[in-house]
C-alpha cells in the first residue's frame, strides 16, 4: 500500500513542537476537541493530507457537492511557549474487517514520520471509549503514556486505572511509532455514552479542559459549553421517556455493554 499523499499549504517548522491528534472515534470526542480549538484559536493551516487507507467513500454536503475524506494539519506558534501542531480531519483507515490491518499502520507510522519531520518530540492523542454510566456520573478522563513519567506533566484530574483495554486505531498506534522513534506521547481518553456514534460534546469539552491546563492554552469554551449542555438535555430527556423505543434503546446499550466490552478509539 502506498504512503499518504501530503500537500503542504505552508513550509514552516518549529523546534521542541507538541503534536494534538483528533481523529474520528468513539463519542467523535478527539475530532469534536481539536475541530474546536482549531476554530478558536485560529492556527495556520500547513498541510492537506489524504491517504488510499481510508475508507472508500465520500462524503455529500446539503448543496450537492461532495467532501472528500482528508486530514488536516496547523500550527500554532507562541511566544516564549512550545508551538503545537494540530491534526484533525473527517476520516482516519478503518478497522477490521472493513479495513485492512496495515492501513492503520503505515498511516500511524506516517504521522509520526511528518511529526518529526516538522520538529515535534512529543504527541498528544485524544480518543473515546463508550461508558454506560456516562450520563448518570458524567465524563471522566484517563490518561496513558509511553512512560509514566509524562504523567507529572500533565495538569488536571485524571485517572490511570485502566489495563486490559486496547487503544484501537490512530489514537493508539501513533504513540507506538513515537515510542519506536524516542519521542513522548500522551492519550487523553473521555468516556462517552454506550452508542458511539452518537458526538459528544461533553465529553469533549472535558477533554479540552485537561489539555488546556496541560499545554497552557487559553480557548473560550463557552460555544462547546452550549452545545454540550444542550446534548445532556436531549440525552437525559430520550432516557427518561416513557416509551417503548427509549426503553429498548437503554436495554440495548446494557446488554450490548455486558456481552460487548467496550473499546477505545
Amino acid at each position: 500500500m502506498e504512503s499518504m499523499e501530503i500537500t503542504f499549504h505552508n513550509k514552516v517548522k518549529s523546534k521542541n513542537a507538541l503534536m494534538v491528534v483528533g481523529l474520528p472515534g468513539v463519542g467523535f470526542v478527539g475530532q469534536l476537541a481539536v475541530e474546536y480549538i482549531v476554530s478558536e484559536l485560529k492556527p495556520k493551516k500547513i498541510a492537506t493530507i489524504h491517504s488510499k487507507g481510508f475508507p472508500p467513500q465520500v462524503f455529500t454536503k446539503p448543496d450537492g457537492e461532495i467532501e472528500v475524506l482528508d486530514n488536516r494539519l496547523y500550527l500554532l506558534k507562541r511566544k516564549g511557549k512550545r508551538d503545537i501542531y494540530f491534526l484533525h480531519g473527517n476520516a482516519q483507515p478503518g478497522l477490521p474487517p472493513q479495513g485492512a490491518f496495515d492501513a492503520q499502520h503505515i498511516y500511524s507510522s506516517d504521522i509520526v514520520k511528518l511529526a518529526k519531520s516538522q520538529g515535534v518530540s512529543e504527541i498528544y492523542t485524544l480518543a473515546g471509549i463508550s461508558d454506560i454510566n456516562r450520563i448518570s456520573q458524567g465524563s471522566k478522563i484517563i490518561a496513558v503514556a509511553t512512560d509514566k513519567k509524562i504523567f507529572k506533566k500533565i495538569k488536571g484530574k485524571f485517572d490511570r486505572n485502566i489495563i486490559g483495554f486496547p487503544i484501537n486505531g490512530a489514537a493508539g498506534l501513533i504513540l507506538q511509532y513515537a515510542k519506536f522513534d524516542k519521542m513522548e506521547g500522551v492519550c487523553f481518553i473521555s468516556t462517552t455514552g454506550p452508542q458511539p456514534v452518537v458526538p459528544d460534546f461533553g465529553a469533549a469539552q472535558e477533554i479540552l479542559n485537561l489539555l488546556s491546563g496541560t499545554l497552557s492554552l487559553k480557548i473560550n469554551m463557552k460555544e462547546i459549553d452550549k452545545k454540550a449542555k444542550e446534548m445532556e438535555k436531549r440525552l437525559k430527556e430520550a432516557i427518561a421517556a416513557p416509551s417503548e423505543e427509549a426503553s429498548q434503546f437503554v436495554m440495548a446499550s446494557e446488554q450490548g455493554r455486558e456481552k460487548y466490552p467496550s473499546y477505545i478509539r
